[in-house]
């Protein structure tokens, strides 16, 4: 399974950064995902946001969405002002905004229905 999280806003790298650390403290995540910047390819006419506009996620199939949903919610309920965040697979694009049980669901649908 192969997913991407972005987050909007003004300091959108600096709470990728924490959410990628966050994530990389997890033995179970650790254990089933690679984790890795990714950049949008430029078009004509467009500019790149950088090396870090997405966290990549590479992961095998023993792993679970669960896993990445209940450690995404509990990094999210500890930043002060929460920005909304992207979550990508197979094409399919899922906003996310708040830490309550519907975002919970949405994002572990959005994660198992990936191929």
């Amino acid at each position: 399974m192969i997913f991407r999280i972005k987050i909007d806003g003004a300091d959108a790298e600096d709470e990728l950064r924490s959410l990628r650390a966050w994530l990389e403290a997890s033995p179970e995540i650790r254990q089933h995902a690679t984790i890795a910047w990714h950049a949008e390819p430029t078009t004509a006419g467009h500019m790149s946001g950088g090396a870090m506009e997405w966290l990549q996620f590479i992961t095998d199939n023993a792993w679970s969405a669960a896993n990445f949903t209940v450690a995404y919610i509990t990094w999210r309920r500890t930043r002060r002002n929460p920005r909304t965040a992207v979550i990508e697979t197979n094409g399919v694009r899922v906003s996310i905004e708040g830490a309550d049980a519907e975002v919970t669901a949405r994002i572990t649908q959005a994660l198992s229905s990936n191929g």
